[in-house]
């Protein structure tokens, strides 16, 4: 199962959380990515890593 790490922001001025995640393929990972966002409104929005290259972006209003 590949693991992923999810850098949640919450804005320019502070530094991102990082939440290591299992998933078992990249689809599962942005599922979860957009759960994780809709969970708190603390964060803005979330980048999803695997093996340190980025793979998706995503934002609060939808937007990708």
């Amino acid at each position: 199962m590949p693991d992923y790490l999810f850098h949640l922001h919450d804005g320019p001025s502070r530094p991102p959380v990082d939440e290591p995640v299992e998933a078992r393929d990249d689809a599962e990972a942005y599922d979860l990515a957009q759960i994780r966002l809709s969970l708190s409104r603390a964060f803005t929005d979330v980048r999803v890593r695997r093996n340190g290259v980025e793979l998706f972006h995503l934002k609060r209003d939808g937007k990708s």
